[in-house]
């Protein structure tokens, strides 16, 4: 488990987002879903920022922020790890994960050249 609570903040979406996350609220810990009225649009810092209110609304104190396109691998839950990590931070300190950025299929990733599951260069 990486949290205790989910704040998720829909933009603008058409996609039966705001449904599904409904849907799971109970199962997904989901306490509050913020949603965005009229257009699309992208105001990081803003929206940032309003999910860090609502977090602090109901009572978090330690944060992880993704994009719904975005997770955590699998040997971040091995032995609790992560969560240990977050409740030993200092106030201010923070942790930078290395982000992978999967390329057309789980088989292949991009750091700063494209490579497969075994390390090959493409």
């Amino acid at each position: 488990i990486f949290t205790d609570a989910i704040i998720v903040l829909d933009d603008s979406s058409d996609d039966r987002t705001v449904d599904i996350v409904r849907s799971l609220a109970n199962d997904c810990k989901v306490e509050r879903i913020i949603t965005k009225d009229g257009s699309w649009s992208r105001n990081e810092t803003a929206d940032r920022n309003v999910l860090l209110q609502a977090g602090r609304d109901v009572g978090g104190t330690h944060f992880i922020v993704l994009d719904a396109d975005e997770a955590f691998t699998a040997n971040l839950a091995e032995d609790d790890d992560l969560r240990r990590q977050i409740l030993s931070l200092e106030v201010g300190q923070n942790i930078a994960l290395h982000w992978i950025q999967l390329w057309k299929s789980t088989h292949y990733y991009r750091i700063d050249r494209l490579y497969d599951g075994d390390g090959i260069v493409h």
